[in-house]
């Protein structure tokens, strides 16, 4: 792969992660002592996610916006979540075990939160009730050699040591519909449809 593609698929993966905290319904900023500030949440966006828990006053070193849900790494490697309301409930605060410990970069988004490790592997949670549209289904690929991540509301990116992005995501199982031919036959995708009809002429 040249190098431009290279750097336009890490622009896409910036992008989007400046996407995600633009558009959040709460805003969150780390402090210089660690500490987590967060605000906004009115108009009936108030979901919790900006009601900062105990454990992220101090030793945070990293923050990630989803919709309605927040995110807080801290220095000790391990992730707090909060927010999450019912109605929203996924899944994506619902911290896994293995992300517990030896976490280095984390992301947000409606439905599900991923986490980077150490070691280069990828943690996604979340994406249930559903919610999941193969954005929680982490490849083989992105199991080592990652380092950063991105969460789009239905996909994930990955992007590894050597440049290349993985993308998580389920195939569309919508069928575009065709129009039909000229000639007035119908395509595969016309099938059920009734064939056009000439529009009479009115005299005037």
């Amino acid at each position: 792969m040249s190098t431009r593609p290279r750097r336009l698929l890490r622009l896409s993966v910036l992008a989007l992660l400046g996407v995600a905290l633009l558009f959040a319904p709460g805003a969150a900023q780390a402090t210089a002592g660690g500490t987590v500030v967060a605000w906004g949440c009115g108009m009936g966006g108030d979901a919790g996610q900006c009601t900062v828990p105990a454990a992220a006053a101090s030793d945070v070193t990293a923050i990630a916006a989803g919709v309605l849900h927040s995110l807080a790494l801290k220095q000790d490697g391990s992730v707090l979540a909060w927010g999450c309301p019912p109605f929203n409930d996924y899944g994506q605060c619902t911290v896994p075990v293995a992300a517990a410990s030896g976490v280095t970069a984390i992301a947000a988004s409606f439905f599900h939160s991923l986490a980077l490790k150490q070691d280069g592997s990828v943690i996604a949670w979340g994406c249930g009730g559903g919610g999941s549209f193969g954005q929680c289904t982490v490849p083989a690929a992105a199991a080592s050699g990652v380092r950063a991540i991105a969460a789009g509301d239905f996909h994930s990116l990955a992007l590894k040591q050597e440049g290349s992005v993985i993308g998580l995501r389920r195939r569309s199982r919508l069928r575009a519909v065709r129009r039909p031919s000229r000639g007035g036959k119908r395509r595969d995708g016309d099938r059920g449809r009734p064939p056009p009809q000439p529009r009479p002429e009115t005299g005037r």
